[in-house]
């Protein structure tokens, strides 16, 4: 997370968010039942997806990259396009 983050006041309930910079994983991981808590793009042209820090996420990155995570392909469309209008929106973090 970077500093710039301390303008967004509702992250700070929220210890050590997971940061994911793949678009893909992001959308698994909102059509997994994850809530996307901010979209960061204080980074220039990078984007970073943050989740909710917790055991289970960790797991269900890693089962994204072993291409082994288990979504409905239209949840998984429909968390995409969610996700990158929120990615293209003015704010990243409406619901």
């Amino acid at each position: 997370m970077t500093k710039d983050m301390k303008n967004v006041p509702f992250l700070d309930d929220y210890q050590n968010p997971v940061a994911v910079q793949d678009l893909g994983a992001c959308a698994g991981l909102v059509s997994s039942g994850y809530p996307l808590l901010h979209i960061d793009r204080s980074q220039g042209s990078k984007a970073f997806f943050l989740f909710e820090n917790a055991d289970e996420i960790h797991e269900a990155i890693q089962l994204y990259w072993r291409d082994q995570l288990q979504v409905s392909a239209l949840a998984n469309f429909n968390a995409l396009k969610n996700v990158k209008t929120r990615l293209y929106s003015d704010t990243g973090y409406e619901a």
